[in-house]
């Protein structure tokens, strides 16, 4: 069985492609190389390096190359925090990522007292690009499905075939800025949870959170978790009998639910953004992936496009500021005019009321069915 690169060669490939020379432009990307989103963290470094890549060897951007400066925080807030206090002392231009939302909320407002753009490239969580819209000048940008946009579908699909939903976290903070996204659109249905529960990340069985939700009588529940609990919570409800419809925003698209059991993984429902057949530019990025990087039979395209789309709004900005001054990259990405993403082309994608780039139509509903992701077209 092929498995997934592991960090430590991620990292070796990392130094092979990073640029040494004496006057780059230094781009700080914070991501987990280690912890529970060690696995979503490899997508998004790939995307970042296949997009960094792509414009070094066009010639770089005001002349210089492009510098990554990657930290891996371990899936850990504090970890975070550290790292984005270094890439200030090292002056980076710019920060890419986190993965998880719960680092995201804890290291922004550094950015943005220091007036360094970011752009989420997974976190997902639906307020953080809100925290300083009330500021003259917000520094939080996305580039991934925000969970605002992912829940409304999910919970507007939901709603449509089941009365008794409940709802399963884990403890993180992207786990619990999910709960409060769902309950808020269970509201707007006129609905309310038949029972919620939470598990911890890295727990391997929920049998007690499960047997309260099927006493409750859901008959379908709401997951959001990394890919691994996603798996595990699913192997367990199969062990005590209880099978309703799983269903949650993209991570349930992550390579592990892949390992798992054909009959346990059908039905399972979710969001994407991207799909690698969607266009020659998605087809080429897949090539290049599955020939420098990957060594797994699956994994979800969908995290390396975002990652790819904002590395290169990102460098694109920089390159129409004709600067490396944050305030000025900020502006220029707010000043997006369009921006030709994989899939489609964004027209004024950002603006100062809004720092993402997917709405809730520039998604779609997917299922796993025979191993394989497909568009959701009937109830599963």
């Amino acid at each position: 069985m092929k498995k997934a690169v592991i960090p430590s060669l991620i990292a070796a490939l990392l130094f092979q492609s990073m640029v040494y020379a004496q006057d780059t432009i230094k781009i700080g990307v914070d991501t987990p190389l280690t912890g529970a989103g060690a696995t979503p963290g490899q997508y998004l470094l790939w995307g970042v390096l296949i997009a960094v890549d792509e414009v070094n060897a066009g010639g770089g951007i005001l002349g210089k190359k492009i510098e990554l400066l990657v930290m891996d925080d371990e899936t850990d807030p504090q970890k975070a925090v550290a790292n984005i206090n270094e890439f200030v002392k090292k002056k980076v231009a710019a920060v890419l990522g986190p993965v998880n939302s719960g680092n995201a909320a804890a290291f922004i407002p550094i950015l943005q007292k220091e007036r360094i753009p970011n752009m989420l490239v997974i976190a997902s969580a639906a307020k953080l690009t809100k925290h300083f819209e009330n500021e003259e000048k917000n520094y939080i940008f996305r580039s991934s499905p925000s969970d605002s946009g992912q829940i409304q579908m999910l919970v507007r699909w939901a709603a449509e075939k089941y009365k008794k939903i409940g709802l399963a976290n884990d403890t993180s903070g992207y786990g619990r800025f999910g709960r409060e996204t769902i309950l808020e659109n269970l509201k707007e249905h006129h609905l309310a949870p038949v029972e919620m529960t939470e598990f911890q990340l890295g727990d391997i069985t929920m049998s007690s959170q499960l047997e309260m939700l099927r006493k409750a009588g859901a008959e379908a529940v709401a997951v959001v978790s990394l890919g691994a609990e996603i798996a595990n919570l699913v192997k367990t409800a199969d062990k005590i009998g209880y099978h309703p419809i799983f269903f949650g925003p993209w991570t349930f698209f992550h390579y592990e639910l892949s390992r798992i059991p054909t009959n346990l993984s059908d039905g399972l429902a979710g969001v994407l953004a991207a799909t690698a057949n969607d266009s020659e530019k998605a087809k080429e990025i897949d090539r290049i992936l599955r020939d420098k990087y990957l060594q797994a039979d699956y994994y979800p395209f969908t995290f390396v496009a975002v990652s790819y789309e904002g590395t290169m709004l990102m460098l694109d900005a920089i390159k129409r500021a004709g600067s490396t001054d944050g305030e000025k990259i900020r502006d220029a990405l707010e000043d997006t005019e369009k921006f030709q993403g994989i899939s489609k082309v964004f027209i004024k994608p950002f603006s100062k009321t809004d720092h993402e780039l997917y709405n809730a139509d520039d998604m779609f509903l997917a299922v796993w069915k025979d191993g394989k992701v497909v568009r959701l077209e009937n109830k599963p």
